[in-house]
């Protein structure tokens, strides 16, 4: 009699504290599923199926955010699909007028990111984010203090092609900075703290990138890596300091970290990462100026993400040429010119460049490569098509990109064009390419908020000499904004081609089911100068599912 008094003083217990939580705490959920499966794979083993769970909890000045996770298989990455894996992410935030606190996964962009910038992204499977605290701490209405603490297991990929990551670091991270504003100037401090564990596989991974970090384990360490099979712990010390001045119509962003690490198994090293904006306004046109200089070629790092300097295209065919950010060892700039004009045209102009150091540097190489790539919107194109002289820069990767576009609405703001040229030319480490993209996007409004548009490109293409054309058709249909049917062409001229069929239905303002039929063209996904390669799908079915609550 008592044991079963206990135990509905329990279950009374419970309800009652769910109850409590129920009336005192805001919860929602999202829900993302999921499921394809190709003719190269069977039911019991679907292309990939994911699962992603997000749970939102609010009281006061509290808020908990958890993502569970399950992937058996995943598009990218490892499976999760035990009890230890469910919790991807969690973290708790507190919040008032003085104090800003987080635990847990720790998400965070200082100033530019040149030190500090951890984020997630699951379409190129990507997150350096730390377990531990941050505080940002308010002094007064100018002057605020930040630090952070933290570590994790970081994994990487020593290339994009590369479906699970082959790098697995464990991270130490000790950070503190001062954030300040007066008037139209606001400036920060940051001093980075880090340690990094290496293993014998992790080393022996990183000497197979192609870049001055892997040639110089290569040609220094290699055959004692290989016969002892030794670690290797390295602290790093970075003190970052920026500043940003705007006003109605001017704004300048200025951000400079020096950095003091070790190479591997080697001497110590100095090194920076630099990085200048400006924007203004003249007669109408908008100018963007943008400048990198990241310096610390014999470096692995895992948490500076800064800008990349160059344009992410959303060109279906022009992405799958995107330049892979090197931010440890890269020097360009980048020009962006707009203006709309009262017509309602819009104009864009993007100009982009970037090379490399090299250890065997010949200052009158890279001054004569940089100084012409400076003064001349064609510099790489005819430093690459030059073969007298490209072994004089083939070391430096250069690379160029050039945009144009043109959008407007008109026929009584019923019909809206956009048509772009984009020119990609860059030097890799096992290929030259020169690609030159025209995407076009025409959408018409039809009656009561229905719509058609048709999004078309062609794509030129030049790899080692070996010529290519590609064609891209998305013609889709919006039916007042209820569902969406889109059908999806790609093919190469005597080539390969991927037709594939997309209908989307909004099932209420809480429900979205999406079903694709065909297939798809792989290829290079890219998120804030990271990129992966996701393979091809064919002749499949996907399914995803996605609901709030």
């Amino acid at each position: 009699m008592f044991l079963l008094h206990r135990q509905l003083k329990n279950k009374f217990l419970i309800l009652s504290l769910c109850s409590f939580i129920y009336c005192q705490f805001d919860v929602d959920f999202s829900l993302e599923s999921k499921f394809a499966k190709d003719s190269n794979s069977s039911f019991k083993n679907p292309t990939f199926f994911e699962n992603y769970l997000d749970v939102n909890l609010y009281i006061d000045d509290l808020y908990i955010f958890t993502q569970l996770e399950y992937s058996y298989p995943p598009l990218m990455g490892p499976n999760q699909n035990s009890l230890s894996d469910a919790i991807n992410m969690v973290y708790v935030e507190f919040f008032n007028d003085q104090v800003e606190f987080t635990l847990g996964n720790l998400f965070s962009m200082y100033g530019m990111g040149l030190s500090l910038h951890t984020y997630e992204d699951q379409n190129i499977d990507y997150d350096n984010s730390l377990y531990g605290f941050q505080t940002i701490y308010t002094l007064n209405d100018s002057y605020s203090l930040f630090i952070l603490a933290g570590k994790r297991n970081i994994l990487s990929r020593v290339s994009p092609q590369e479906i699970t990551p082959s790098i697995s670091l464990q991270n130490r991270v000790l950070s503190i900075g001062l954030n300040g504003m007066k008037d139209n100037l606001s400036f920060q401090y940051l001093t980075m703290m880090y340690e990094q564990d290496y293993d014998y596989n992790d080393i022996l991974s990183i000497s197979s990138l192609p870049t001055m970090l892997g040639d110089y384990l290569v040609e220094n360490h290699l055959e004692s890596m290989i016969e002892y099979e030794p670690d290797y712990k390295m602290k790093n010390l970075e003190h970052n300091i920026g500043f940003n001045f705007y006003s109605d119509f001017f704004e300048i962003v200025y951000e400079r970290a020096l950095i003091y690490y070790h190479k591997i198994y080697g001497e110590r090293q100095e090194g920076y990462r630099e990085y200048m904006s400006t924007y203004f306004n003249l007669f109408g046109f908008n100018f963007i100026l943008e400048h990198k200089d990241y310096n610390t070629p014999y470096l692995y790092s895992h948490f500076s993400n800064p800008p990349i300097v160059s344009r992410e295209s959303n060109s279906i065919l022009a992405s799958r040429n995107l330049h892979t950010v090197n931010f440890n060892n890269e020097i360009g700039h980048q020009l962006e010119i707009n203006k709309t004009f009262e017509s309602g045209l819009n104009i864009v102009f993007n100009y982009a460049f970037a090379m490399h150091y090299n250890e065997n540097d010949k200052p009158e190489n890279f001054k004569s490569l940089y100084t012409y790539l400076m003064e001349s919107l064609v510099g790489v194109s005819n430093i690459l098509n030059n073969k007298n002289n490209i072994s004089n820069f083939i070391d430096y990767k250069p690379y160029r990109q050039v945009y144009l576009e043109f959008s407007n609405w008109i026929l009584q703001e019923n019909l809206y064009y956009k048509i772009g040229y984009d020119c990609y030319h860059e030097y890799l480490y096992d290929k030259i390419v020169l690609s030159k993209t025209y995407p076009m996007q025409f959408t018409y409004k039809l009656n009561a908020g229905s719509s058609a548009t048709i999004y078309f490109e062609i794509q030129d293409e030049v790899k080692n000499d070996v010529k290519h054309r590609y064609y891209y058709l998305s013609p889709s249909y919006n039916h007042f904004g209820e569902w969406t049917a889109t059908l999806f062409y790609d093919v190469e001229e005597n080539g390969d081609d991927w037709l594939g069929l997309d209908y989307t239905i909004n099932i209420n303002d809480l429900n979205q089911l999406s079903v694709f039929y065909g297939s798809q063209k792989g290829g290079l996904v890219c998120a804030n100068g990271s990129c992966v390669i996701q393979p091809d799908f064919e002749d499949g079915l996907k399914l995803t599912y996605r609901t709030s609550f």
